[in-house]
């Protein structure tokens, strides 16, 4: 009894110690986060921030209507980077603007989700793409970046289903008014590059999202400006997330592609 009463006592221990430690430690890595994260708000759940100038910043615009832009998906527009958050949107906002174009460009990204749940939460307070849709005001987006899919494939989701979920947010923008969107391609990754079957998938679906794009005159679609190399400049050390370089260069890739929408949406 002795002895029972001795171990019971020593798992109690260990248990408020772990425990302890564990809350310690999600208080420091919070605190971290905040330190070390100056491009979103929000601490990896949500990140639907402006990336607006102060006013007191001048622009070199030669446009003077104001676009506004929203950048939409997964930890990859949230631009998760380890403990630390570059979204492409902040680079995407920076070159439009070198360029001359008057615009705010925003972005809303759930780490881990996958299109069905952002299916799910269109209206909910702070992932919801119709929500914040319905809420960008005077004016409202006149473009949408979707870039989803990654997190369907390592949950299992087939081919058709996976593209079939993404088609329909676009057509949620459709509905809500916005009048273009942009379909980027799933990227490639440290898991695609050693098996087969997860990188003939993502050619499937981005096949299908093309197909999508040459015949929907509203949506566009983006090849990922950069291939999967190991231990490149542009790739996060867990081979799946973008590095800040990598982040860059996709925002300031992706610049003047949606120039010419806007170009398109000023024309019409």
């Amino acid at each position: 009894m002795v002895a029972t009463s001795q171990t019971g006592t020593g798992l109690l221990t260990n248990i408020l110690r772990h425990t302890i430690f564990g809350i310690v430690t999600v208080y420091l890595v919070f605190a971290v986060y905040e330190k070390t994260s100056t491009r979103s708000s929000v601490v990896e759940a949500t990140a639907f921030v402006s990336h607006t100038r102060p006013a007191s910043v001048a622009m070199n615009t030669t446009n003077p209507r104001l676009h506004r832009v929203l950048c939409f998906g997964d930890s990859l527009t949230a631009g998760t980077s380890g403990r630390q958050f570059f979204p492409y949107a902040t680079y995407l906002e920076s070159k439009l603007r070198s360029m001359g174009r008057r615009v705010q460009v925003q972005h809303l990204g759930m780490p881990g989700w996958t299109a069905p749940q952002m299916l799910e939460h269109l209206d909910s307070n702070r992932t919801g793409l119709r929500r914040a849709i319905r809420a960008a005001q005077n004016p409202g987006f006149s473009l949408v970046l979707l870039l989803a899919g990654t997190n369907d494939m390592g949950r299992g989701y087939g081919q058709a289903v996976t593209v079939e979920n993404i088609l329909q947010l676009h057509q949620v923008n459709y509905d809500s008014g916005v009048p273009r969107t942009v379909a980027i391609a799933i990227p490639p990754s440290g898991y695609q590059s050693v098996n087969e079957l997860a990188r003939a998938l993502a050619g499937r679906i981005n096949q299908d999202l093309r197909a999508f794009c040459d015949t929907e005159d509203r949506a566009t679609f983006v090849p990922f400006p950069f291939d999967f190399e190991r231990g490149g400049a542009n790739w996060f050390q867990d081979t799946l997330h973008l590095s800040e370089t990598g982040n860059k260069g996709l925002g300031e890739s992706l610049a003047p592609i949606v120039e010419k929408i806007l170009q398109e949406i000023d024309s019409a």
